[in-house]
């Protein structure tokens, strides 16, 4: 992958990960306080919010690497007053960036940049698993 389309892919996925932080955090707050036992919710997305705070971090020191300068945007994407909207978006985000990761993977040849990816790949793969068995609980 060249240069420039490995900078605007690692911005893209800046974003995403801003933009799940933000998403995160705010739905973990609206739970806590709308919900009786939102305590567990909350819980699982701060820690989600942490963990996509780690993958920036590490996202925007591969776009110093390669001498580029991250942009650190998000989208406003509307918090949900459903929590299992909310689970269904975060899961299907969370795919997403599953799959977005998985082709950066491919694409790269920087064995270094394919480790780091790799493993905030499979931290988004425990995300799945863990709203996964969150909605299959919501359903009982």
């Amino acid at each position: 992958m060249e240069k420039k389309e490995l900078l605007k892919k690692l911005q893209e996925a800046l974003e995403f990960e801003y933009t799940d932080i933000f998403l995160y955090n705010n739905e973990a707050e609206l739970f806590k306080k709308k919900i009786i036992d939102g305590d567990k919710i909350a819980k699982l997305y701060k820690n989600f919010a942490l963990d996509e705070i780690t993958h920036a971090d590490i996202i925007s020191k591969q776009i110093i690497n390669i001498k580029g300068t991250p942009v650190w945007e998000y989208k406003n994407i509307p918090v949900s007053k459903s929590i299992r909207e909310s689970l269904r978006s975060h899961l299907d985000r969370e795919v997403a960036a599953y799959r977005n990761y998985t082709y950066l993977i491919e694409q790269v040849e920087d064995r270094e940049l394919k480790v780091l990816l790799k493993g905030i790949r499979e931290n988004e793969n425990e995300h799945i698993k863990q709203i996964t068995d969150f909605l299959k609980r919501l359903k009982i």
